[in-house]
């Protein structure tokens, strides 16, 4: 994945959600930043996003 800041380029999409969400399971965020640093930045920049954040930390995500 290249695209940039999100997985389709610009837009938003679930599958940017999905990938924040997934980057906590199995190997952990650690793993994502060293292996799979593209999709670690698209999670990052999801995660940053204020109208997503509560719902994140309610989730256990951030």
């Amino acid at each position: 994945m290249t695209a940039e800041p999100y997985a389709f380029g610009e837009q938003l999409t679930l599958v940017d959600c999905y990938l924040c969400t997934m980057r906590t399971w199995g190997p952990g965020h650690e793993w994502f930043q060293d292996n799979a640093t593209n999709i670690s930045a698209i999670a990052d920049a999801v995660c940053q996003l204020p109208k997503l954040q509560e719902v994140l930390k309610r989730n256990e995500i951030i």
